[in-house]
């Protein structure tokens, strides 16, 4: 905002101010018509005021205002409403012109409509060794707008981009607006309205190690010596998880010299976000005196 002055006579004093365009009328206009307003192209009027020269200069641009007033709008369409300039209250502050005198503003009803939710990926940076996938926990999207802007939208996208050294997770994010030819289309969010506060999307990043396999004996021959037919197993999960493990633990209550056992390696045995390379195999382990 700015206020300009041109004449400074004390009973002549006339000023150029710019102030923000507001709205009025619109609950009113959606409870009576069930209509919304969208695509004001004009934000900001230019009004030249005149006035005494210690009333103009006693108010600052946030003491201005001009509205439009589409309670009186019938019907869906493009419509050209008035601009009504409001002047300090109690003041000799008066308008000379204001400009521009009206503008155009849209009409249209409200419609919700489910559209086809998918996550895309960006400049991604992260370890070369690292492998990444992406998670979405839901494939669609309720949105709410004018008929003809909603109409036109066929899917959402979200674009996930950045530098991924573990896993991350996503919610109440900001999505793109494609059409039927998967071309963006650009909206404001007060036009076409959605949620995305219940969808997450997750960044999975994962690494992988080989890690040796440590016997530990609770019970009965907990002494003796032991050989393993594999002695290293690999894991995969997310680099922090992952290094906070160094080995794959066997926890039995007991052994006997002697008699080897089978046992079967999986997840189960290790902490969240890491499991086994490859599931379920099947490792002997013999036991031998000191």
């Amino acid at each position: 905002f700015w206020l300009y002055v041109v004449n400074v006579n004390d009973t002549d004093v006339s000023a150029t101010i710019k102030v923000k365009l507001g709205i009025t009328g619109t609950d009113l206009l959606m409870e009576s018509k069930g209509l919304m307003v969208y695509g004001l192209q004009t934000q900001e009027i230019t009004i030249t005021v005149k006035g005494s020269n210690r009333d103009i200069k006693k108010y600052s641009t946030d003491d201005y205002g001009a509205v439009i007033d589409v309670s009186a709008i019938e019907e869906a369409g493009k419509h050209t409403v008035e601009v009504k300039p409001s002047m300090p209250a109690g003041s000799s502050v008066s308008v000379v012109s204001v400009e521009p005198q009206n503008v155009t503003i849209y009409a249209d009803t409200v419609v919700t409509k489910t559209i086809p939710f998918n996550v895309v990926t960006g400049a991604i940076a992260t370890v070369s060794e690292y492998e990444w996938a992406i998670e979405q926990s839901a494939d669609s999207l309720e949105i709410s707008g004018p008929k003809a802007i909603v109409e036109g939208i066929a899917s959402a996208k979200y674009t996930v981009e950045g530098e991924f050294y573990s896993s991350k997770s996503f919610s109440g994010f900001a999505v793109d607006f494609c059409d039927a030819n998967g071309a963006y289309l650009l909206y404001d969010n007060n036009i076409v309205t959605y949620s995305t506060n219940d969808i997450t999307v997750k960044m999975n990043v994962m690494a992988r190690k080989n890690i040796p396999i440590v016997v530990e004996v609770t019970g009965e021959g907990k002494d003796l010596q032991y050989t393993l037919s594999q002695s290293y197993v690999s894991i995969v999960g997310d680099p922090n998880a992952l290094a906070q493990v160094s080995e794959y633990v066997i926890s039995l209550t007991e052994a006997v010299e002697g008699r080897p056992i089978d046992y079967v390696l999986t997840s189960e045995d290790l902490p969240d976000n890491v499991s086994l390379e490859t599931e379920n195999t099947e490792i002997n382990i013999s036991f031998t005196g000191q």
